[in-house]
């Protein structure tokens, strides 16, 4: 997971528009959503593009749990 984080403060400080594909996870646990939560605050308030895919079943499934799925910008596709 440092290897993501890493990857997105790369993107982020290039201002490049990033799409996190999540659709064939199979497994998150609370440390990778967290990470992605981070990482949608952060587009958030720096200005820098972050979308998200609906992502897979159990992903949806964890999402819809916890009740965040509203906090994360969807890429729009129909999962």
């Amino acid at each position: 997971m440092p290897a993501v984080a890493e990857r997105l403060h790369r993107l982020r400080d290039r201002h490049e528009n990033v799409v996190l594909d999540l659709d064939e996870l199979d497994f998150i646990d609370v440390r990778g959503m967290r990470l992605v939560l981070a990482a949608a605050d952060d587009a958030r308030r720096d200005g820098w593009s972050l979308a998200v895919t609906r992502g897979s079943r159990a992903v949806r499934l964890l999402l819809e749990i916890l009740g965040i799925d509203d906090h994360l910008p969807h890429d729009g596709r129909i999962p």
